[in-house]
């Protein structure tokens, strides 16, 4: 089971990374206008990664 949650715990910010390069472009294009979108998806990532310390 801890190997389990490690695993998840590791596993889970490369899913994330992995999104986020797919709009690698768009990000260093127009940075500013979509903050907002990397904001969004650090919050997700890091209410996830709060539900490891419980």
């Amino acid at each position: 089971m801890p190997a389990e949650k490690l695993q998840s715990y590791v596993k889970a910010p490369m899913i994330h990374l992995e999104d986020l390069m797919k709009f690698y472009p768009l990000f260093t294009k127009e940075y500013l206008d979509n903050f907002s979108a990397i904001e969004k998806v650090r919050d997700e990532l890091y209410e996830y990664e709060k539900g490891f310390s419980a």
